[in-house]
């Protein structure tokens, strides 16, 4: 994303998101289903899908610094501090959609008075 590569100009290392290709409303809720297990169904559906990243990041911990989080329900995965050279391998990644810089909101007020 042009957002990624601006930041890279002046940053060595950035904080990422990976965006997987395949949706979570591929997994089907089953009317009387208990929600327990639709939420079992939906993590075990985006782990399967999260794994090659996962595996990824696991041969190259020099080319980021900190602790990823796994998303189950967005189907996605915030890496810290992450290099440029990792990008390029999660690039080529099987199932990887997107690779960009994380959102920021910004909300006003909200102040307690």
């Amino acid at each position: 994303s042009p957002e990624l590569q601006l930041a890279f100009e002046t940053n060595p290392y950035v904080d990422i998101v990976v965006d997987m290709e395949a949706p979570t409303e591929q997994v089907e809720a089953i009317p009387g289903e208990a929600t327990q297990s639709f939420v079992h169904k939906l993590q075990a559906f985006t782990e399967a899908q999260q794994k090659p990243v996962k595996d990824l990041l696991a041969l190259h911990p020099t080319l980021f610094h900190g602790t990823p989080t796994f998303f189950w329900i967005t189907d996605s995965i915030a890496i810290p501090q992450a290099s440029p050279d990792l990008v390029s391998e999660l690039a080529v990644v099987d199932g990887v959609k997107t690779i960009r810089v994380p959102h920021t909101a910004h909300i006003e007020g909200g102040g307690i008075d």
